[in-house]
């Protein structure tokens, strides 16, 4: 039921930053390669902390059980599988600004690249 709706909102979404000429938009999709999206996006980007860390994390920031906890790293695609998919992986094994240092990093490569790619489409100079 959720699913469904997500995707229009997505869809809805990408299609009004597509209309505003933006050039990057970021979607946090938790199932990304569980559901076999990666295909829909130009870059994969995996935030990644070793398993005992994202234990401890939902068990302290979500007050889950750890046995909740437990079954939902359980049920999702294997780490090591999802970084052999995505394209670009952050560790998120150390402090909060070691991690905002690293996606400044990121965000900063991306954002050239999408600026490298949108000048080289439009031609500069006199058309023939």
């Amino acid at each position: 039921m959720v699913h469904p709706e997500v995707e229009r909102l997505r869809r809805h979404l990408l299609d009004a930053a597509r209309a505003r000429g933006d050039r990057i938009v970021v979607c946090d999709i938790p199932l990304l390669f569980e559901r076999h999206l990666t295909h829909l996006f130009d870059r994969v980007v995996l935030v990644d902390a070793d398993r005992a860390r994202r234990l401890e994390r939902l068990v302290r920031d979500r007050e889950l059980p750890e046995t909740e906890a437990m079954s939902m790293i359980a049920a999702q695609m294997p780490a090591e599988l999802k970084r052999a998919r995505a394209d670009i992986i952050i560790e998120n094994d150390g402090t909060l600004a070691q991690l905002e240092r690293r996606v400044d990093e990121i965000w900063g490569a991306l954002s050239a690249e999408a600026a490298a790619e949108h000048e080289s489409s439009f031609p500069v100079g006199p058309q023939r």
